[in-house]
């Protein structure tokens, strides 16, 4: 099955320069919450912004019957969005897939266990354009299909086609721009 909440996404502290990141810490107020605590919900008058030092934080909706539907990590929900308006489908089932695998650094080749129905619904498209874009995929040789699982057959040069498929040019810092 896929790991949804497998998170490997920069951080903002990543992003932005060492200056900057001192100036929000400086400005913000430090706020500590206990595993598993709320920290807002629907409803609630918070205003701000807000920044993850560490841990992660889960997003979700409580049903009318009290059950917690978890719908992703933050980052990666922001990042799966973004990535469903500019991506090929080629490259978002690619994404999708290499969430599942959980070290990137030493797996050379790794299987998730899916059908392609179920990578169809989770993507909002039809299962004739799941089969044609792993189809190219399988041409190119990133991965191989099986009865009930896909194989990606070079998950770091997967990585690397990804990184350059992605098409997203860093915005240097403007050295004039104060907070």
């Amino acid at each position: 099955m896929l790991n949804l909440l497998q998170s490997s996404f920069p951080t903002l502290e990543a992003l932005l320069v060492p200056e900057l990141m001192d100036v929000i810490r400086q400005q913000g107020r430090r706020v500590r919450y206990r595993d598993g605590e709320l920290i807002q919900q629907r409803g609630d008058a918070i205003t701000g912004f807000a920044i993850v030092e560490s841990g992660q934080v889960i997003a979700g909706s409580e049903g009318a019957d009290g059950n917690y539907l978890t719908a992703a990590l933050l980052n990666f929900k922001m990042e799966f969005i973004d990535g469903q308006r500019r991506w090929p489908l080629p490259v978002r089932i690619a994404h999708l897939l290499l969430t599942s695998v959980e070290d990137r650094v030493r797996a050379d080749r790794h299987i998730v266990h899916c059908r392609q129905q179920d990578l169809a619904e989770m993507l909002g498209v039809s299962r004739v354009a799941v089969s044609k874009a792993l189809k190219a995929l399988q041409a190119d040789a990133r991965v191989t299909m099986h009865y009930g699982s896909i194989e990606l057959n070079d998950v770091p040069g997967l990585l690397d086609w990804l990184n350059d498929a992605y098409q997203v040019v860093p915005i240097p810092p403007d050295a004039d721009w104060r907070f």
